[in-house]
């Protein structure tokens, strides 16, 4: 079984109102990559300022 089908089979199992705390909790996970994915971005850019404006010309 892939994990897709897993996940389904668990989620399809729940009640409601467990598959809404499941759907805000993951929306809750992806906020939080989100986050952390901008500040890895920012924090490359900035130590990285220099070099890029080299490239960009």
């Amino acid at each position: 079984m892939n994990l897709t089908e897993n996940y389904t089979e668990i989620f399809d199992s729940l009640l409601k109102d467990k598959q809404v705390e499941v759907i805000d909790f993951m929306k809750y996970l992806k906020e939080k990559q989100d986050r952390e994915d901008d500040e890895i971005i920012s924090k490359v850019i900035s130590e990285n300022r220099e070099a890029m404006e080299e490239l960009s010309k």
